[in-house]
């Protein structure tokens, strides 16, 4: 398992998806600099980094995760390399296992890196202490793990389509604007997964209403991961090279 944990990251060190997830880490903050820094404003460290966070969970970290999930996933397709694993003694199950696992670790890595890129805002005026830094981070590594959960529907899609990174972009992109666009329909914005991440990180930048208790929300963000994954590793066990 080991082997196959390492195996994974160094496919993913020497690919080209590895820069596009981190060039996209510092999208927003380096935004948020440059707007902030021809028009300065009052700001706790909280409120900014809040401030920063609010369209990346709703539309940016969506995209940039879906399509870089689906490359962890799709990539031995795509290149066409994947009858090599059927060669090797590695079970199938595991194998999803492990890349799920990657996918893990490189969202939290990326969280991460992008929390930290909001130091910049120092440079406009944003003071930030050890207790507003560590609430911060914890906001943040929060986010990441709901993205995670949130994206494994797009895996699902990606790995039964097997059609490279094409339909990926456009399954992340629809993914992300149909949850944007239920924001604004109190029904949906209670069940689906990025609404309901939304939810959970109660942030106060974008109000939206919910049509059902937090428990039904909770409960469907459940359902989601759980048919996911299972989805996953079904899926995984069963197709043909």
């Amino acid at each position: 398992m080991v082997n196959i944990i390492k195996t994974e990251f160094k496919k993913l060190k020497g690919s080209s998806m590895l820069w596009i997830g981190l060039g996209g880490c510092f999208i927003l903050p380096l935004m948020a600099l440059g707007i902030n820094l021809s028009n300065p404003s009052d700001f706790t460290w909280i409120q900014y980094v809040s401030q920063n966070l609010w369209p990346q969970i709703i539309l940016l970290w969506p995209c940039l995760f879906g399509v870089f999930g689906s490359y962890i996933f799709c990539r031995e397709y795509i290149e066409n390399t994947y009858k090599n694993l059927l060669i090797i003694p590695v079970g199938r199950i595991q194998l999803a296992v492990v890349k799920m696992l990657v996918m893990f670790v490189s969202i939290m890595a990326m969280s991460l890196l992008t929390y930290i890129l909001n130091l910049s805002g120092i440079f406009i005026g944003v003071t930030v202490t050890v207790p507003e830094f560590i609430e911060g981070l914890q906001v943040y590594l929060l986010s990441g793990l709901l993205m995670f959960v949130c994206i494994l529907p797009v895996m699902l899609v990606s790995i039964i389509a097997r059609k490279g990174f094409l339909l990926s972009i456009c399954i992340s992109i629809v993914y992300a604007l149909a949850s944007f666009l239920a924001s604004w329909v109190a029904p949906l914005a209670a069940l689906l997964p990025i609404d309901v991440a939304w939810r959970i990180m109660d942030l106060k930048q974008f109000e939206m209403s919910y049509s059902f208790p937090r428990s039904v929300s909770y409960a469907s963000l459940a359902i989601f991961t759980i048919v996911s994954i299972a989805g996953i590793l079904y899926v995984s066990k069963k197709q043909e090279a």
